[in-house]
């Protein structure tokens, strides 16, 4: 048990490239991802997911579209503190909920968090003590769904997640949009990425 915590706490406090969080830092043997959006397969949906943090507050966001590259809603919310590793795990979460609230049946989540994915996959067996009560509600949600898939993206291929997040935290904003309403901060991005736009 002492030996389990020691490598949480080394885990948690490792020191990291450029100040990154090492829960957004690729896995030695993880190839880099996409470096752009790309749409999920016919009769899939794709959240892309995303955390910002400003001074001692942040965002988590999440972004729903379909294989046309279509939009179908977001949302973010604000939490009282910014420990990276737990708004990303609380952005999954975000987009779990998102991924009901527009009644999907088939969903892929898909973040720059590359710890917390690799939990959620299995692929790693250590969940730091931060995060447990987060990833089990996520798993819980994530069980009333057919299918859910988790996956990992680069940070380019995660754009309008991104800028929902940071958007939301500079504005202090927590809220939820539908289809017929993108906020502005994410449009330039939905359209570009769309396949016929490219």
């Amino acid at each position: 048990m002492v030996e389990a915590a020691m490598k949480n706490f080394h885990n948690f406090f490792r020191p990291t490239r450029d100040g990154e969080d090492p829960s957004t830092l690729p896995s030695p043997n993880r190839t880099l991802g996409l470096i752009c959006w790309s749409p999920p397969p016919t009769n899939c949906i794709k959240i892309n997911v995303d955390g910002a943090t400003c001074h001692l507050s942040s965002a988590a966001a999440a972004v729903a579209r379909d294989s046309e590259g279509s939009f179908l809603g977001c949302g973010s919310d604000i939490l009282n503190q910014s420990i990276p590793i737990v708004v990303e795990a609380h952005a999954i979460f975000i987009g779990i909920q998102l991924a009901l609230k527009i009644n999907s049946s088939a969903c892929i989540i898909e973040g720059d968090a590359s710890m917390v994915i690799d939990i959620l996959k299995g692929e790693e067996v250590n969940t730091p003590w931060r995060i447990k009560n987060i990833m089990s509600k996520i798993k819980s949600v994530a069980s009333t769904i057919p299918t859910v898939e988790f996956s990992y993206v680069n940070r380019k291929a995660n754009g309008a997640a991104h800028a929902l997040a940071k958007h939301s935290v500079s504005f202090s904003i927590s809220d939820w949009w539908s289809a017929d309403a993108p906020p502005s901060c994410i449009s330039n991005i939905l359209y570009s990425e769309k396949p016929q736009a490219v």
